[in-house]
């Protein structure tokens, strides 16, 4: 059997671990109202405010086929000649010339 003194000893120590229990039971309960009550309630109000809001959008039929075909070609690929011209190939074209418009004197 624990003699007085122990008892004492005791006592703070249950008392601040009891009520650390009840303050962090007291925590988890507002961040359960928190999440579950108050976030539902905002999530409704955000909805009602969109269904009021909503409203028909006027389209512009002609910007809209012009996009269309403007994806449509983008899409569509174009056929390569047969015959691709040489980039690295530089030869001398002897037929072209040079003339000039100033007179001499």
């Amino acid at each position: 059997m624990p003699n007085k003194k122990e008892k004492i000893k005791l006592k703070p120590l249950t008392t601040i671990l009891t009520l650390g229990i009840m303050a962090g039971a007291l925590l988890y309960t507002f961040y359960f109202i928190y999440n579950n009550i108050y976030t539902t309630l905002n999530n409704a109000r955000t909805i009602f405010i969109l269904n009021n809001e909503l409203q028909m959008e006027t389209l512009d039929i002609k910007s809209f086929y012009e996009m269309e075909k403007i994806i449509e070609s983008k899409n569509n690929q174009q056929a390569l000649p047969k015959e691709i011209r040489n980039i690295f190939y530089y030869g001398v074209d002897n037929t072209t010339s040079t003339t000039s418009t100033e007179e001499t004197q």
